[in-house]
């Protein structure tokens, strides 16, 4: 009995899951999950989900795909022990087999002797009855299990058909295109929902046909929850593709009206356009309108074969659509009558716009020369003036530049009047604003040709001042280069110079004669234009008036140039006669101090040559003297070079006393000289005769003979 228990089979053990990736559920069906988390496999009947239980009991479908398969559990340490499921059946089969058995009960308790191969057989067929009621409660848990799983799976199906079956029933189609888009798109998601869920229903069916199969005690009502699944998924699918069609016609309908309405908001703008009281204020504003009319024609042309594609569209609905021919009918009537009335405004604003453009060319041409004669009036109203003979002469150009201007308009303003004429005799809806303009395009004309005198005149009595400004200038800027040299302060600084400024001096009176004939002229010019009343008579009054006065003030400095030359040539005369005293004076200290009658040699002709110095000198002091004079009268007459005079005079009188007192004191130095010359001379004399004498008194010689003796004593004595 102990071996075929063991010899039982244990029960299969149940297999788990690891989850490899996190999942997030995207139906009611589906069960997330955790990456690591350990899921007990439910059943794998669909390869790509299965359904599994997590630790909180819930159960659902994850991808095959995200877990992985766990190995299997160790077995159980003691085979022999029941499965813990069947404790309770094998408890009451204890329970029964006592029941039964009252006599071996009673024996057990009474302490009676006991059969022990009869108790043994006993438990034998307890225990093979246990096995077999153990059997049995398995099968039944087994398919009470299957059923149950189906039933699940079958409600899970019909739950996820009961909602779709509330979306498939509704009859909303769509307001308009864009709602009925929305609601496709929903629908769109519905149907990929359904095609998804198919597999639920197919796993479903393989289950309920599996076990029936396998003989499942509750195979009727396995086959009849199956066929009621079915019908129902075909019921929703039915209701799904009466929708798909439902809606696949509103959306013709819708799309219909969606293009009427879009053609018609295009007529609607074209509308704008075509009854815009715009019609341009300037000609390019004109002609942009204009090709802007013209941009619309072409897009009519474009709408009026929209318009065509949306009458066949009407056509082919109300055929399809009979329910909608009134609404179709009546949004093709709104659209012919727009596009009538586009016609209508189209021709219309296309005439007005061309009355427009000849109205705004002749305005423009009007503002043009309105502008070019307000320029000309400008030009020609300018209180410019030149400032000199070149800018004159620039005025002068400049108005005769003017003045072919104008004429050469004058074939414009001809043709604008005709065409002003033109506007009147068509009966132009602006004819009385056109004449206005003539008129008074006329008048500025007028008013321009009477500046144009004006300034005319005004210009050539410009361009005479200007001459008379150029003359009187020239004679200015003369005398005013004049004046310099005749304000200077340099006399010269010798004789040569002072001279030669003189005959400068006389060179410039000679010239000064020949340009007062300019200013007589300047007198005569200024006095000619004050007469013709020019109108800057005051300034050329003052003008000639300022060039009388600086001729008469040059005058006067030429003459007082003059005068200050003939003293400055008086001075530097002084100096030149003080220079030549001065260099004489200073040869002869030379010569008055010269030490030669310390030397004995040609004595009397240096004293010779000294009474010709001295008589040299005698005859100079009277030039010596006038030059003194000379001196004393300039400081008198020139005060401003007095100081420079008195030491020059100072100079010459201590040179001249200096030269006196050298003189005479050689003059006694070499009448000493002279003196003490004659001195030695005979001191010289008496030595040389006692020479001679102590050579005859010390001589041996008394002669030889009676001659020489005699001569001896005639030398003795």
């Amino acid at each position: 009995a102990i071996a075929a228990a063991a010899a039982a089979p244990a029960p299969e053990p149940v297999p788990q899951v690891k989850a490899a990736y996190s999942y997030k559920p995207q139906r009611d069906s589906e069960l997330s999950m955790k990456k690591g988390e350990v899921l007990t496999v439910v059943n794998k009947d669909n390869p790509d989900w299965w359904r599994v239980r997590n630790s909180s009991g819930a159960t659902g479908f994850v991808p095959a795909n995200y877990v992985k398969l766990l190995p299997p559990p160790s077995p159980p340490a003691d085979p022999a022990l029941p499965p813990a499921a069947d404790a309770g059946a094998t408890t009451t089969a204890a329970n029964d087999s006592t029941a039964s058995s009252p006599s071996k009960a009673a024996s057990l308790a009474g302490g009676e002797p006991v059969n022990v191969a009869g108790r043994q057989d006993a438990i034998e067929a307890q225990y093979q009855q246990l096995q077999q009621r153990a059997a049995q409660r398995h099968t039944r848990l087994d398919e009470s299990r299957k059923l149950f799983q189906l039933n699940r799976e079958v409600d899970e199906v019909e739950s996820w058909m009961n909602d779709r079956e509330a979306m498939v029933a509704v009859q909303d189609l769509g307001t308009d295109l864009e709602h009925n888009e929305v609601i496709q798109k929903k629908f769109d998601d519905f149907l990929k929902d359904l095609a998804a869920n198919e597999t639920r229903v197919k796993v479903a069916n393989q289950l309920a046909n599996r076990f029936v199969e396998q003989g499942h005690s509750d195979t009727p009502a396995i086959q009849a929850r199956q066929q009621a699944l079915n019908d129902r998924w075909s019921r929703l699918q039915e209701l799904a593709r009466q929708r798909e069609e439902n809606l696949a016609r509103a959306h013709a309908v819708h799309k219909f009206s969606r293009d009427a309405d879009e053609t018609k908001a295009r007529f609607n703008e074209k509308d704008v356009i075509l009854s815009s009281d715009d019609y341009g204020k300037d000609v390019s504003s004109v002609e942009a309108l204009q090709r802007k009319h013209e941009g619309a024609m072409r897009e009519l042309v474009a709408l009026q074969t929209k318009l065509a594609d949306l009458r066949r569209q009407a056509a082919a609905l109300t055929e399809t659509h009979p329910q909608e021919a009134a609404k179709i009918a009546s949004k093709l009537g709104e659209i012919e009558e727009s596009w009538a009335s586009l016609q209508a405004k189209a021709a219309q604003r296309e005439h007005k716009l061309e009355a427009s453009l000849q109205l705004q060319k002749f305005l423009s041409d009007h503002r043009d020369l309105s502008a070019w004669m307000g320029t000309m009036q400008s030009m020609a109203g300018t209180d410019e003036l030149a400032r000199d003979a070149s800018g004159a002469d620039a005025l002068v150009k400049r108005h005769q530049e003017l003045r072919t201007e104008i004429d050469a308009r004058l074939d414009g303003l001809k043709a604008f009047r005709a065409r002003a004429r033109k506007l009147a005799e068509a009966g132009h809806y602006a004819a009385a604003e056109v004449q206005e303009k003539v008129e008074a395009l006329d008048s500025q004309f007028a008013e321009l040709e009477r500046t144009m005198a004006a300034r005319k005149k005004k210009i050539d009595q410009c361009v005479e001042l200007q001459a008379f400004n150029r003359l009187a200038e020239q004679t200015e800027a003369w005398i005013s280069t004049r004046e310099v040299p005749l304000t200077s302060d340099d006399v010269g600084n010798s004789l040569d110079s002072v001279e030669a400024l003189q005959k400068k001096h006389a060179d410039f009176e000679k010239s000064l004669a020949a340009q007062k004939d300019k200013i007589h002229e300047v007198e005569r010019e200024a006095d000619r234009l004050i007469a013709q009343q020019h109108y800057d008579a005051p300034n050329i009054d003052k003008r000639k008036g300022a060039v009388k006065a600086k001729w008469e003030k040059i005058n006067d400095l030429s003459d007082k140039r003059k005068e200050k030359l003939a003293k400055a040539l008086q001075v530097q005369q002084f100096h030149r006669d003080a220079d030549e005293a001065h260099a004489w004076m200073a040869e002869k200290q030379q010569a008055a101090s010269d030490a030669s009658y310390r030397d004995p040699a040609n004595l009397q002709g240096k004293v010779q040559k000294h009474q010709a110095f001295e008589a040299e000198v005698s005859a100079n002091e009277e030039r010596i003297r006038g030059i003194l004079r000379n001196g004393e009268q300039l400081i008198a007459d020139n005060p401003q070079d007095a100081d420079s005079i008195t030491r020059r005079l100072e100079q010459l009188q201590a040179e001249w006393g200096e030269l006196n007192t050298q003189s005479a004191d050689k003059t006694q130095k070499l009448k000493e000289a002279s003196e003490q010359q004659m001195y030695n001379h005979n001191v010289e004399d008496v030595d040389f005769w006692l020479s001679e004498v102590e050579v005859l008194l010390a001589a041996t010689d008394l002669g030889k003979d009676l001659p020489s003796v005699q001569n001896l004593i005639k030398k003795h004595q």
